[in-house]
């Protein structure tokens, strides 16, 4: 979902800018979940929170996504094969992720996945050595990524094994589709906005995606 600043969260009970109530205000019980503590949407606001950013896809994954490229392609996403892979560099992604926020940025959400080589002991490590807020994503991407284990599981043990892996990790929901397509799809079921609150509102394991630069 593409944040339009000042515009406020279209789901219920919602305020802000976008509705003409003034500055975005934010549930009392609103958090982000980065891999390291949760913070309050506003301790964000002073910058940019990027909402699908990849810091930690192993050498394998990008093996397979790039498929039959030439040698010279495969080094400018992989760098020389002499040198360390720079996904897997800690120092290297610590100065990214301070070159990042003195260009404006406030915080990033990790789109990786495990099935894409993601290693959340870097990403604290680097969160932690940077200062840089990480929040880390999680489910599966799309082939070749799946895992063919998954053919033989029901959507409950699917369901099951995604949400104690969310619990572990420390993921934080995104609401880059919740909002747009899962929110209409609740009121064309006839689902009230009561329980669509509840959900997306009340609900204090969200992942607020949409901090505004200022108050």
């Amino acid at each position: 979902m593409e944040w339009v600043p000042g515009a406020a969260p279209d789901w219920p009970g919602a305020t802000g800018a976008g509705t003409g109530a003034g500055p975005t205000v934010f549930p009392d019980r609103a958090i982000v979940r980065t891999i390291l503590a949760d913070v309050a949407p506003d301790t964000l606001s002073h910058g940019a929170v990027l909402i699908h950013e990849h810091l930690s896809l192993n050498a394998p994954c990008l093996d397979r996504l790039l498929g039959g490229a030439r040698a010279d392609q495969r080094e400018m996403f992989l760098g020389s094969p002499d040198s360390p892979y720079f996904m897997q560099d800690v120092e290297v992604m610590v100065a990214e992720m301070q070159a990042a926020a003195r260009d404006g940025v406030a915080a990033i959400t990790d789109g990786g996945h495990a099935d894409m080589g993601r290693s959340l002991e870097l990403l604290r490590e680097v969160s932690g050595k940077s200062g840089m807020p990480i929040i880390a994503s999680g489910g599966y991407s799309t082939d070749p990524f799946i895992p063919p284990e998954l053919a033989d599981q029901t959507d409950d043990e699917i369901a099951e094994a995604l949400a104690q892996s969310a619990a572990e990790e420390r993921w934080g929901a995104g609401y880059a589709k919740t909002v747009p397509e899962f929110v209409p799809m609740l009121r064309e079921a006839s689902v009230g906005d009561d329980a669509i609150h509840a959900m997306t509102v009340d609900n204090p394991l969200r992942f607020l995606a949409f901090v505004p630069r200022s108050a």
